[in-house]
């Protein structure tokens, strides 16, 4: 984002904070106007417990107000509504391809929707390329036994090559709200990642005027 001069915060998240981070302050103005156009998260705070119901609650309705896309890393299958592949669970080298779905994705980014990325070092559990359960369910910190199940679209965009998996995917949920979802964490060694990264942020970006609002990326502590 740096590179193509993108304002942007990084907000850490710790839970055990003695003041905790007031979400409807972090992503609102004052005068009530939105502060980002779009957020990146790594890992997906929303389904590992860092994050409250009322926290991921303000989320969601900020990009229902909004409009605002995220992209997520870290992304357990079973959130987005996929089966994980656990026998397939590895860092090992595995050359992944965009699918045909994917086209819509890319967009006017510049990626070569042709092109091979590798993973090398990125810890990942892909998912069976398999029709999608319909529901993404969140299951976390407060709320266990009380679970969020919104219903969801999730469509493979990243297959990983030679096999019936896949480590990626575009998630519309029926109240409007749409994510990019990848299951592995990213690096800063993993030239992968800046080429998604760059392929997310060009997304998340569509039919904003660059400059308007900040990005913002959050990672937990």
């Amino acid at each position: 984002m740096d590179g193509l001069g993108m304002p942007y915060e990084v907000v850490r998240v710790d839970r055990a904070a003695a003041q905790p981070l007031n979400f409807t302050q972090l992503l609102w103005n004052p005068d009530g106007s939105a502060r980002y156009a779009g957020y990146f998260m790594a890992p997906n705070l929303e389904a590992i417990g860092v994050l409250n119901k009322s926290d991921v609650l303000t989320l969601w309705d900020f990009q229902l107000r909004t409009g605002a896309r995220s992209a997520r890393f870290g992304v357990w299958p079973g959130s987005i509504g996929f089966a994980a592949n656990l026998a397939s669970c590895n860092a090992e080298d595995r050359p992944m391809t965009f699918s045909a779905a994917a086209t819509t994705v890319i967009g006017a980014s510049g990626i070569n929707p042709s092109a091979t990325l590798g993973n090398e070092g990125l810890w990942r559990c892909p998912f069976a390329k398999a029709s999608a359960t319909g529901s993404c369910p969140i299951c976390a910190a407060d709320f266990a036994g009380d679970c969020l199940n919104p219903s969801c679209t999730a469509t493979q965009v990243l297959d990983f090559a030679g096999g019936a998996t896949a480590g990626g995917a575009l998630v519309k949920y029926a109240d409007g709200r749409e994510s990019l979802a990848f299951i592995f964490d990213c690096a800063a060694f993993s030239p992968t990642c800046m080429v998604l990264g760059h392929l997310s942020l060009s997304w998340l970006l569509h039919d904003i005027i660059p400059g308007q609002r900040d990005v913002l990326l959050t990672v937990h502590q």
